[in-house]
């Protein structure tokens, strides 16, 4: 009996730093996005003004809202030590980040399209009724603030769902399909409140960016899309019916 425990604590202290640092992980993740995200999840609602876009005072507090979280995670994955950028894929932007970030919201459309179709046809309304897009401009005067703030909460939400989301998930162990579908599954039930086409159509967006992230390694090439992709369809509710 002596003998069996003295082998076996041996093997436990290497195996201990490494289950210690996965639950070290896990917990700042789970501490992380209860402080970001989960407050809004929990108390989803529709009962939002659908004007709120025409508010320059909305998208000032917004902006000085988020930019300090943005802040806050790249300080904290800063100090996970050298080469901590790497498996969050955080790099220098460069000048072919912003086409291909064009493209990228393209590619949003493309891969959404017969989704907006489809639904817009089983529910016998408008397309944006049928994913419940809400969000409706008044004015172009308020144009410049609606981009600052679309960029801003592309660069926030991929920064999170996809760089630091993406990473700290196979960091505790769990495989990249595991960690893909977890990921995706947490970023579209943020949509849940609007209907479950709404939450698929942001499931099939989370899937496209999370593929494109991987691919490029690049997070500014999804963040700039998706924040292009939110302003186009800001845009579209001030230019025409969206449906």
């Amino acid at each position: 009996m002596s003998k069996n425990y003295s082998g076996f604590s041996r093997i436990l202290p290497r195996l201990s730093p490494d289950l210690k640092q996965k639950k070290g992980d896990l917990f700042e993740l789970v501490l992380l996005f209860s402080a970001f995200f989960l407050p809004g999840y929990i108390f989803q609602s529709r009962e939002v003004d659908p004007l709120i876009f025409n508010s320059a005072a909305f998208h000032g507090m917004y902006i000085v809202q988020t930019l300090p979280m943005i802040a806050l995670l790249l300080f904290l994955l800063h100090r996970k030590g050298r080469h901590w950028w790497v498996p969050y894929r955080i790099t220098r932007i460069r000048w072919k980040d912003i086409p291909l970030g064009i493209l990228t919201s393209a590619a949003l459309w493309f891969f959404l399209l017969p989704l907006l179709v489809l639904s817009s046809w089983i529910f016998s309304g408008s397309a944006d009724e049928a994913i419940g897009i809400d969000w409706e401009l008044q004015s172009t005067g308020i144009l410049p603030l609606v981009l600052v703030t679309s960029l801003t909460t592309g660069y926030w939400e991929e920064l999170f769902f996809r760089s630091y989301l993406d990473g700290q998930l196979k960091k505790i162990g769990l495989t990249p399909a595991k960690a893909a579908a977890a990921g995706i599954l947490l970023f579209a039930s943020g949509h849940l409140y609007q209907g479950i086409v709404p939450a698929l159509g942001t499931a099939l967006i989370g899937a496209v960016l999370l593929f494109i992230f991987r691919q490029s390694r690049s997070l500014h090439r999804v963040a700039i899309g998706h924040g292009l992709y939110n302003f186009s369809v800001l845009l579209l509710s001030l230019v025409s019916d969206f449906g």
